[in-house]
């Protein structure tokens, strides 16, 4: 049985982010002010709310009343990259992942499918329908929470590029031929309706509490309680490593930010609109887009071009996103074979993904100057 020590012990980001942020500490200027209490407050609530969601099955069971309906490979793939973006929308772009890539993996060893290409594009459209909504994913959370921007503002400053992103999976799914399939035997999925009746009303109390219509704190404790109520065991399998994960983002960006040559260079490529977004999108490529997010908002207002270069850039390396890196693991864990053919073609779809989002992104910020 996993307990919150092994799931930690195995978390090599959080490793990778604790030993620099602890240089950090040691050697930089670490002012506590740079912590976001209130975001890793909101992010915890959301983490046990998802982690009850996803151990009621309510996804799964979803996923198998679509996938059955699906007459050939090109639907299947359709309704999947759907279901993808409508889930990390609603639910984060990791419970997207962890959810649909292990059951591509069932479906496609039962049909013989190909494996690379639609769990390259799961995690793509994981992360495009992510940027619709302040939950979907944490970048989305911080700059919600550091800019105090409403709901309406986010949604309004989201649609275009979500709505882009949604019309292109039609087009992307012709990639696939129709070949006929056969019924796909999928493991029942029971639904226990009275939980997931609580659970809607407590994501409600929870989600409120989030985009600020009262204290985040109530949200977390209507979350602890939700999973003490329902899913007891969804305390204990909680990604605590994600939380402790952006403490060291906030410790390694105030250490960053203290530093006069990072903040003359930073100052000096975040003037304009276009070059806070490219900044967005390059620096995604190396540290990832949480961090960026992070350490850039402490250089600008342009809350708008700060977004769209953080979201752009989640795609592109396996390190831009979180969200790529728990992909990769998932296909490792399920089917780990051939992992340099996998990443050649994750990392060539991604790169022209970024090429193509890269100039609409360019387009967006030029009709809003």
């Amino acid at each position: 049985m996993k307990t919150i020590g092994t799931n930690l012990l195995h978390d090599r980001t959080l490793h990778l982010t604790s030993m620099l942020a602890l240089l950090a500490f040691l050697f930089g200027q670490v002012s506590a002010r740079d912590i976001d209490t209130k975001t890793l407050v909101a992010l915890l609530a959301l983490l046990i709310l998802v982690k009850v969601v996803d151990e009621l099955k309510g996804l799964n069971y979803l996923a198998n009343y679509l996938i059955e309906r699906a007459n050939n490979t090109r639907q299947l793939i359709r309704l999947l990259l759907l279901l993808t973006f409508g889930a990390a929308m609603l639910l984060t772009n990791d419970v997207a992942i962890l959810t649909i890539v292990p059951l591509f993996i069932q479906i496609g060893r039962r049909l013989n499918l190909k494996y690379a290409l639609p769990i390259t594009l799961i995690t793509i459209y994981a992360n495009l329908g992510s940027a619709l909504t302040p939950i979907g994913n944490p970048q989305n959370l911080f700059i919600y929470g550091h800019y105090h921007l409403g709901i309406l503002p986010f949604l309004t400053m989201a649609a275009p590029i979500a709505l882009i992103s949604l019309l292109s999976i039609w087009g992307v799914s012709f990639a696939f031929a129709p070949k006929q399939i056969k019924q796909v035997e999928l493991t029942a999925v029971v639904i226990n309706r009275r939980a997931m009746v609580l659970t809607g009303i407590s994501a409600l109390i929870i989600l409120a509490g989030v985009l600020g219509v009262y204290s985040v704190w109530i949200s977390l404790i209507t979350s602890i309680f939700l999973a003490v109520s329902i899913k007891p065991t969804a305390l204990r399998d909680v990604d605590y490593g994600i939380i402790l994960t952006f403490i060291g983002f906030f410790i390694i960006v105030s250490a960053l930010h203290h530093l006069t040559s990072v903040q003359q260079l930073l100052t000096h490529v975040t003037q304009q609109g276009w070059q806070l977004y490219l900044t967005g999108i390059i620096s995604s490529q190396v540290i990832s887009n949480v961090p960026a997010a992070v350490l850039l908002a402490n250089f600008t207002n342009n809350y708008p071009a700060l977004y769209l270069g953080v979201t752009v850039g989640g795609l592109g390396t396996l390190v831009a996103s979180l969200a790529n890196l728990l992909a990769f693991r998932q296909y490792t864990n399920h089917h780990g074979q051939r992992n340099g053919r996998f990443l050649g073609i994750f990392s060539l779809i991604n790169s022209l993904y970024l090429i193509i989002f890269g100039v609409i992104g360019f387009g967006l910020i030029f009709l809003n100057h």
